[in-house]
């Protein structure tokens, strides 16, 4: 069975509403506030390359250095290309691929 293509505006969306609701339910728990130093991962590409022209050179970098110093932040292999935000391209597939299935059991509880 084949899956339907999820809109990237709508993934984003829903996934910036997310994090939106963790923030706000970790900042009431433990009455911190989230570091910027985390950027919203996984956004459509549009809205990725309109936040970089935001970013400093050092910030822009930032991810390229630690992969380099620590490797893949989930598997931490450094043999491995960097695909973006600290992820090797094998892990930044699967997380990816899992985000996709989490939007859409999330969306197919939203319509019951």
């Amino acid at each position: 069975m084949q899956r339907a293509i999820a809109d990237p505006a709508v993934i984003y969306d829903q996934l910036r509403a997310m994090e939106e609701k963790i923030d706000r339910l970790a900042e009431e728990r433990t009455g911190a506030e989230k570091p910027e130093s985390l950027p919203a991962m996984f956004s459509p590409r549009v809205l990725s390359d309109e936040r970089r022209r935001d970013l400093t050179v050092i910030e822009r970098k930032k991810w390229a250095v630690y992969f380099s110093i620590h490797g893949c932040i989930r598997c931490g292999k450094t043999k491995r290309m960097h695909s973006g935000n600290g992820f090797c391209t094998n892990c930044r597939a699967l997380v990816q691929r899992r985000l996709t299935v989490i939007l859409q059991e999330l969306r197919e509880e939203a319509e019951r």
